[in-house]
């Protein structure tokens, strides 16, 4: 609805560079977001500037090792 384009559009561009910035320095294996429009959307983004996949939409995680 309106409040989820509202929402992405005070996400400046700075605040996903920091995101990805935050994810490449502490050397994050994961990192999860909220399955929002602008979860989804901040999620594709920092997966891009890392290289990185991109799962939506999970409703399961496991770890080994």
């Amino acid at each position: 609805g309106k409040s989820i384009r509202v929402i992405s559009r005070l996400l400046p561009r700075k605040s996903k560079r920091a995101i990805a910035q935050a994810a490449s320095d502490y050397d994050f294996n994961i990192l999860l977001l909220g399955s929002t429009r602008a979860g989804k959307e901040i999620a594709a983004i920092v997966a891009q500037r890392l290289s990185s996949g991109c799962i939506t939409d999970a409703i399961d995680i496991r770890t080994q090792g």
